[in-house]
């Protein structure tokens, strides 16, 4: 059985809600269990809020969005 880990380098640059800045020093932390053949990392593409509101409440994204804006984005 695979484990898959998704991950992107804006991740880092930034204090989370729920998380805090647990992710500034990834994926160096997990380099030993990302090369294990049963690990995969993803890199997630921007998706539109449509596919997001399936999985988040609209608060939940409200909330991220005015916490986050501007200082991170998909873009560029």
């Amino acid at each position: 059985m695979k484990t898959g880990v998704f991950f992107h380098e804006i991740f880092a640059r930034h204090s989370w809600p729920v998380v805090g800045d647990r992710f500034k020093n990834f994926p160096k932390a997990m380099e030993r269990e990302l090369q294990l053949e049963e690990v995969d990392l993803f890199k997630p593409e921007k998706v539109s809020e449509e596919l997001l509101l399936n999985v988040h409440s609209r608060e939940h994204l409200d909330r991220v969005k005015e916490e986050t804006s501007p200082s991170i984005s998909f873009q560029g």
